[in-house]
C-alpha cells in the first residue's frame, strides 16, 4: 500500500496557481475553496454549504435593503 501523505516527486499546479506537493496540500486547497471529494459529501458538509449559501443571501438582501433605504432618503427633498 502506498503512503499518499508523503511529498510527491512532481508538484501539481492547482487552478488558483499554487503548487501542491502532496495529497494533504490538495485536501487543504479543497477546504479553502469550499469543494470536497465525492466521498466527502456528508450530511454535515451539505448543511455547512447550505448555511453558507443562506448567509450569503441574507447579506446580499440586507445590503440591497440598506442601499434602497439610503437612495429613498437621499432622493427625498
Amino acid at each position: 500500500m502506498a503512503n499518499f501523505s508523503r511529498a510527491w516527486v512532481d508538484e501539481v499546479m492547482l487552478p488558483d496557481g499554487t503548487a501542491a506537493s502532496s495529497a494533504y496540500d490538495i485536501d487543504c486547497w479543497l477546504k479553502r475553496s469550499g469543494w470536497a471529494l465525492a466521498g466527502d459529501y456528508s450530511d454535515d458538509f451539505r448543511k455547512n454549504v447550505r448555511f453558507r449559501q443562506q448567509q450569503a443571501r441574507r447579506q446580499e438582501n440586507f445590503a440591497a435593503l440598506i442601499h434602497n433605504y439610503k437612495r429613498l432618503i437621499w432622493n427625498e427633498k
